[in-house]
This record gives C-alpha cells, structure tokens and sequence, in this order.
C-alpha cells in the first residue's frame, strides 16, 4: 500500500515565474518517475508515502481571496479515466492547466483553450506538453477503422465521434506506411502488426498534435514557451516515446516535436523499427 498526501500549508513554494522552460520540463519528469516508482514500490510490497507540499495560496486559503491561476505548464491528454494526468505527473494545486479530450486531439475547443492559456498566464506558463497514453481507445478504434474500412461506417453518421477518428487517422496512415518501408510490404500478415499500429500511431498522434500547436500557437507565445509531447504507459506507469508493453525499450521523458517532413519521417521509421524485429 502507498500513501500519496497533498499537504496545505501557510508557506508558499519558490516563484514560478522564476523557472524556466527546462526547469517546468525536468519537474514534471521528475514527478512522473516519482508516481512510477511509487507503483513499483506498492507492487514489490514495500510500503510508502509521499507528501507533495501545497501553498494555501494556491487553493485560495488566505483570508477570503480566491486563488489566482499561475500554472507553469498546459497539458493536452486524453480523456481515459487510468491517466489522471496531475496524479502521473505528480503535481500539485494550480500547477498544471489541463485540457482532456479523448485522444488528445487538437480540435477547436482545445486549440482555444491553449490560446486562452498562454495569453493570460504568460509570468508563468512555460511548457505545454501533448500527453499520448498506450492501449488508448480512440486511437485503436482509428487503426481498426483503418484495417477494415466497413467499420468507419459504423461512425460516418456520427460527426462528433467521426471528427476525433479523422484527427488520428493521419498517423495511423503514416503508421502503416512507415511499418511497410521499415519492415516491407508483406509485414501486414505480421501477427504482432495491428498491435505494433497501434503502438506507433499513438506515439505519431501525440508528435503531430505537438508539432500542430506549436504551429497553430506561433504568434500567440514568447519564445520562453516549449512545446513538448510524450506517452504514458500504463504497465510500467513511464512516460516516454514508446510504450513499454512488447519488449522494446522506452526512452523516457518529454520530447520535442519534429521541425519539418523531414525529421517526421525519421520518427516515423525510428518507432516502426522499434516495434518489431527488423528485416
């Protein structure tokens, strides 16, 4: 058993305007391998606790004022009930500005929520991360549309379930594609290849909402804002830019997105040879 308390006290935490955008990054990075550790530990049978300290500021405990937002960082995940993002980043009150849709797709509502975020907390606001999880079921009803196209006409009628489909479907297309140049044409009769679809479209998914906002957001933030993206996975409780589950290695962390075409194909054949065995 663990115990994770959040702590409210009198005594404020160190500025966040004062950190940077590396420093936002290395926090939540931190607090993930922290939370995954935590789980370890429950799983080994060794009982722990945490206390993450909270200012009573931040929560609006002093005297009768309301607490003002000052996040450092902005969150684009998915909807899915296993990743409750502040718990796996192990942050606290008024951390963090979070935005779930499932998927993380980056629709309208979201984009303007994001807009909205780094307008009016720009002393603070320092990263905004695109969080993929593994085993996500949006992005599996997305590759299985994609095998067995008779299934996306289960959703055509359905514009606001249809919308969150079309969104993913451009890494799910690169996914397989990137799979056929890695591993050649024949690779579909693979029996480990919907799996490995699925594991390197959410990964993509996640790059190309990243790489999306940044573009989209260009404009609206200062050059201190960083744009990040990774993926959780829900067996080993890591972010990184691989899922765990088939053996391959993770490389954890935040990562940022592919500047151009270029750097996205590289990604995409770095994933697709990840996943299975090469030629």
């Amino acid at each position: 058993m663990i115990d994770i308390t959040y702590r409210i006290g009198p005594k404020g935490r160190s500025r966040k305007s004062a950190l940077s955008a590396s420093e936002v990054q290395k926090k939540l990075e931190q607090g993930n391998q922290h939370f995954s550790f935590l789980i370890a530990a429950m799983r080994a049978g060794k009982p722990l606790s945490h206390i993450t300290t909270v200012s009573s500021q931040d929560v609006g405990g002093v005297g009768a004022e309301c607490a003002v937002q000052s996040p450092y960082a902005a969150v684009l995940s998915c909807s899915d009930a296993r990743v409750p993002t502040e718990m796996i980043l192990q942050q606290g009150f008024n951390d963090l500005f979070i935005v779930r849709v499932a998927g993380n797709v980056l629709g309208n509502e979201c984009l303007g929520s994001l807009r909205y975020a780094v307008s009016h907390f720009p002393h603070t606001l320092r990263v905004i991360g695109v969080l993929g999880h593994a085993n996500c079921g949006a992005v599996t009803a997305t590759v299985d549309a994609f095998l067995q196209p008779r299934r996306y006409l289960d959703v055509a009628g359905n514009y606001p379930l249809r919308t969150i489909i079309d969104q993913i479907m451009i890494s799910a297309r690169s996914a397989d594609m990137g799979l056929k140049e890695v591993h050649g044409p024949t690779v579909t009769g693979n029996p480990g290849y919907r799996n490995a679809l699925i594991r390197v479209t959410v990964g993509l998914n996640a790059a190309w909402n990243a790489f999306s906002l940044r573009q989209e957001l260009a404009g609206y933030t200062s050059g201190d804002v960083k744009i990040v993206f990774g993926v959780y996975d829900l067996g080993s409780h890591t972010l990184g830019l691989l899922p765990s589950d088939g053996g391959s290695e993770v490389r954890e962390g935040f990562f940022e997105p592919p500047a151009d075409a270029d750097r996205f194909r590289e990604l995409v054949k770095e994933l697709c040879g990840a996943v299975l065995a090469t030629r």
